[in-house]
């Protein structure tokens, strides 16, 4: 429960080297095994593992000339489906003072922004129910999540039976912690915009603008200068001759 998991029975087209031959299923298996914990579009997830593995076609095909052979395959797809909105079950693998890391099945990476209320009943180790609110893109097709633990996580993880603070047991929160958990949210969020406007801002879009017209001046002096030899030069090549 909470896993977000979906197995799909699907057909994959597999292209292979044509060193595979004669070792298709070595080939495919190992193409697939670099699937694992990454985003696949084909599949609208990330894979975490298969099962029964067959080939629909006896023999693998060679379309034109292409340096490849081509095989067919169906599998059970385990695929991970991460929503914005959506619950799902993670474990705490890292405290700093600005977020906590939790990681999804043991190869997603999910970010909860810190606060004070909430940090001093986790530990590192510790399974919890956060709610996904960012799905991003990272490097390598790899994909990680932004989340929070609200009120309706803490409500859950009581009625699951996942361990939960003390001050929590009549399972509703505070509206002091919940706000306070809103307000590091919003701090957050603000604080990585702020970063992000910087470090894409235009150097001279800062508060400490480089004052332009001395330095057009100076642009027009040289300019004039360098007219003023251009025909400087030519008056002694008329002389000359």
């Amino acid at each position: 429960k909470y896993s977000l998991v979906h197995i799909q029975e699907k057909a994959v087209h597999v292209p292979l080297p044509p060193s595979y031959i004669g070792s298709r299923n070595r080939g495919v298996r190992q193409l697939l095994d670099s699937w694992k914990g990454q985003y696949v579009q084909r599949l609208h997830g990330i894979l975490l593992r298969y099962e029964r593995l067959r080939f629909q076609h006896r023999s693998s095909a060679i379309i034109d000339d292409q340096p490849y052979v081509h095989d067919d395959v169906v599998a059970d797809f385990y695929v991970f489906t991460p929503e914005v909105g959506s619950i799902v079950r993670g474990c705490i693998n890292r405290m700093t003072k600005s977020h906590l890391g939790c990681l999804i099945h043991g190869s997603i990476n999910g970010s909860i922004p810190y606060n004070p209320e909430l940090v001093p009943y986790l530990r590192v180790g510790q399974e919890v129910l956060c709610k996904i609110q960012l799905v991003y893109m990272h490097k390598n097709h790899t994909l990680r999540l932004g989340a929070t633990i609200d009120r309706q996580c803490v409500q859950l993880m009581l009625e699951s039976g996942i361990a939960c603070p003390p001050d929590w047991s009549d399972g509703v929160l505070s509206e002091d912690q919940e706000q306070g958990w809103l307000e590091c949210e919003a701090a957050e969020k603000s604080k990585k915009g702020k970063k992000r406007q910087k470090k894409n801002m235009d150097p001279y879009d800062s508060d400490e603008t480089v004052a332009l017209e001395p330095l057009n001046e100076e642009r027009q002096t040289e300019k004039r200068n360098a007219s003023h030899k251009k025909h400087k030069r030519q008056h002694v090549k008329s002389v000359r001759s």
